[in-house]
């Protein structure tokens, strides 16, 4: 229905959220802290996030492609263009009739053309099987260290409207 925009950004929104609980700066605002959140939440994923460079569909992007990918779904609602040019967000493996297309994509009745190569694809299916496995992942750390269970039980009570 058309909702996967809305997805891929509320799923950046998870990562920063699980990054924040495993580095303990959840609810606070200090300069850096919004990228740190956020980072800490990719490196959760192990690599596998669900998001390509559409000219290297081999290996996921890194943290500093999510990041901006996140700003750009976060603050502008689109990709920020002059990284990014475009995405295809969708729920398979190769862009298609099922992808919404996003942002400035320069086309021809062949082809898709690539800026700069930075459009992107976002297969959210595998981005939300990946967040799932990071959270399961922070579980059993949390589980099974004191400091850090303690550090998230203090980050988590600077927001009690979520407790």
């Amino acid at each position: 229905a058309k909702a996967n925009f809305l997805v891929a950004q509320g799923c950046m929104n998870v990562i920063e959220f699980l990054g924040g609980i495993r580095n303990g700066n959840l609810g606070r605002s200090r300069l850096g802290d919004v990228c740190a959140r956020f980072k800490e939440g990719v490196s959760l994923l192990d690599g596998e996030n669900g998001v390509r460079l559409l000219s290297d569909l081999m290996k996921p992007v890194d943290a500093d492609m999510m990041w901006q990918l996140r700003c750009g779904l976060t603050h502008q609602y689109l990709p920020k263009l002059k990284t990014i040019t475009g995405i295809f967000i969708g729920a398979g493996t190769t862009p298609g009739a099922k992808y919404d297309v996003v942002g400035e994509i320069d086309r021809d009745e062949k082809h898709v053309g690539i800026k700069g190569e930075s459009l992107l694809m976002i297969n959210v299916t595998a981005l939300i099987r990946a967040i799932q496995e990071g959270r399961r992942k922070l579980i059993e750390e949390l589980k099974s260290d004191d400091t850090k269970r303690l550090r998230a039980e203090e980050a988590l009570s600077r927001l009690p409207e979520l407790l």
